[in-house]
Order: structure tokens, then sequence, then C-alpha cells
């Protein structure tokens, strides 16, 4: 059987907001949704290049959002699917470019570009 193994690699921006993370790929996550109010799937702020593929967020009691970008340079999503109330997709007007390829989820996009492409392998 083979592992996925994720790490994260937290920066306090807060204290140092100038510092922006270079690039944060994503492959194969399979994630349930919390029960928590408020709760999001995978929250990626103030980073460069974003790649997420192959993977799976669903399952949560309340409606979610499956993915937030906000202040993303680029972000590329492939394969991805967002379903059982937890399928949103969202990215902010601080973000420079959404691609979506062979996505199933609500998009709620306000990025300055965003592309949507269905039925590509």
């Amino acid at each position: 059987m083979k592992r996925h193994i994720l790490e994260f690699y937290v920066i306090q921006t807060i204290r140092r907001p100038a510092i922006k993370i270079a690039h944060v790929f994503i492959s194969g996550l399979r994630l349930n949704g919390s029960g928590l109010t408020g709760a999001t799937g995978v929250y990626l702020s103030n980073v460069d290049k974003v790649f997420i593929e192959r993977s799976w967020i669903g399952y949560a009691q309340y409606l979610r959002t499956a993915i937030a970008l906000l202040s993303v340079g680029d972000a590329v999503i492939d394969s991805v699917r967002c379903e059982q109330s937890m399928n949103i997709i969202t990215a902010d007007s601080a973000t420079r470019s959404l691609s979506l390829l062979n996505v199933v989820a609500t998009i709620q996009s306000s990025a300055q570009a965003t592309k949507i492409t269905t039925g590509v392998r």
C-alpha cells in the first residue's frame, strides 16, 4: 500500500507579512471535512505558485469551503473532486490566476484570470 505524506511548513505571516511562500505542491490528498464552524479544507494564503492534483475533499455535515486561495500568484488545480457538502473552491481578487482542469466543485473565483477546462486527460 502506498502512503501519502503531507508536510506543512507554517510561517507566521501575521508578524512578518512580507514573507511569501514560493511553492506549495499537494498530490493524492484525501481529506474529510470538519464539523467545526467556518472550517476550510485547504487554506493557502500569500503563496506564489500552488499546484494541487489527484485529490479528494469531502464529507462535511454543513456546507464548507474545500479550497480557499488568498493572495496567491498562480494556482493550478487538476483532477480534484470536492463533494458531499465540502465542495466550494474560492479565490480572492488578489489571486493572479486560477486554472482548473477536470475539477468537480462549485467555483467562486474573483481571481484576475480564471480558466476552467473539463474532459481533458
